[in-house]
C-alpha cells in the first residue's frame, strides 16, 4: 500500500487542503449544517477560482463530495471526480476519471493510482518553462 502524499526530491510542494483530514471541523459541519454539507461548507471558506477540487467517490453514493464538487464548480473551480464503474455521470465537474471495475479493492487501487498521476503531471506541467510562442 503507497503513501498518498509521496516526498520526492527535488519537486516543490503545492498548497494543498484535504477537508478529511481536519475531524474537529467535519464534525462540527456535521452537526450544525448536515453531513451532505461537510465539503461544500468548507470549500465556501478555503476554495478560490483559481484551486482545484478533486473529489474521490467510493463505493456508496457521497452527497457530501458530490455537493462540495458542485460548490467548487460555482466557485470556478477547475473540479475533477474519481468515480467507480456504476457511478452517474457527473455534470457538475470538468473531468471525471471512472474506475471500469466492481471490485472494490481494484477500484481502490486504481484511484490511488489516479491520484498519484494526477499529483505527477501537475507538477511536471508546472516545472516546465512557459513558451511565449505556444498559442493560449
Amino acid at each position: 500500500m503507497g503513501c498518498l502524499h509521496p516526498v520526492i526530491v527535488g519537486k516543490s510542494a503545492l498548497p494543498a487542503v484535504a477537508l478529511v483530514a481536519d475531524a474537529a471541523t467535519l464534525s462540527d459541519v456535521a452537526t450544525r449544517r448536515g453531513w451532505d454539507e461537510t465539503f461544500s461548507w468548507q470549500l465556501h471558506g478555503v476554495g478560490a477560482a483559481e484551486d482545484i477540487a478533486l473529489g474521490i467517490v467510493g463505493e456508496m453514493p457521497c452527497q457530501n463530495v458530490i455537493a462540495g464538487l458542485r460548490v467548487a464548480a460555482r466557485s470556478g473551480m477547475l473540479t475533477v471526480a474519481l468515480v467507480p464503474a456504476d457511478s452517474a455521470v457527473l455534470a457538475c465537474v470538468d473531468h471525471q476519471l471512472v474506475t471500469a471495475t466492481n471490485d472494490p479493492t481494484i477500484a481502490r487501487e486504481v484511484r490511488v493510482t489516479l491520484y498519484h498521476l494526477l499529483w505527477q503531471l501537475v507538477h511536471v506541467f508546472l516545472e516546465q518553462p512557459a513558451d511565449e510562442a505556444r498559442p493560449r
